[in-house]
């Protein structure tokens, strides 16, 4: 059996665009979206538990590590009594950075090597 050859006049195209969808297209008025920045952000939560999650500025992290409130070893911050891994993190176009925390453990919890 002879192999299969297309032919340019097999071929699927795409339907062209009619006048009226090209006009739209080229004058459309539609302007891309934009965020404001965030001011602050507002705690509602006050008792937080072991898989929470909260969100954290670059500057109040700072904050908490030179208050030595960062345990390099676990890699957590220990904040309202509980140790807090990074989850993940946004940039905004200021350059700030908000982190998204979750809460691991209890901070008075000892670890079984301790």
């Amino acid at each position: 059996m002879p192999p299969l050859t297309l032919l340019p006049s097999m071929l699927i195209r795409p339907p062209p665009l009619t006048y009226n969808l090209q006009r739209q297209l080229a004058t459309s008025s539609q302007k891309p979206a934009t965020l404001t920045p965030m001011k602050s952000l507002n705690v509602l939560n006050k008792t937080w538990r072991v898989g929470d999650t909260r969100d954290l500025t670059d500057q109040q992290l700072k904050s908490a590590s030179d208050a030595d409130l960062y345990d390099s070893y676990d890699q957590t911050y220990i904040i309202d009594n509980l140790k807090w891994k990074v989850a993940g993190r946004i940039a905004n176009s200021d350059g700030s950075t908000i982190y998204t925390l979750i809460a691991v453990k209890d901070a008075a919890a000892k670890d079984a090597n301790d």
